[in-house]
């Protein structure tokens, strides 16, 4: 009887220990994907806005106002 107490007594620890690391290792890799989303999404920002300063400079100087002239 106290081999088998034993055996889940010790079972029930591996369990809680496993869940708290599962647990840490979860978190830690939701902020990290989180993070690298936010980046990616700031740099297609990025690459948007610059695409549209190349687009307005290329307008104006197709079609130069009597201001630039």
């Amino acid at each position: 009887m106290n081999e088998c107490y034993s055996a889940a007594l010790w079972a029930g620890t591996t369990l809680i220990v496993a869940w708290a690391i599962g647990s840490i290792v979860g978190h830690l890799l939701g902020a990290w994907l989180a993070s690298w989303l936010e980046n990616r999404a700031i740099r297609k920002e990025h690459q948007c806005v610059t695409q549209l300063m190349a687009d307005a400079e290329a307008q104006r100087e197709q079609y130069p106002t009597p201001a630039d002239q």
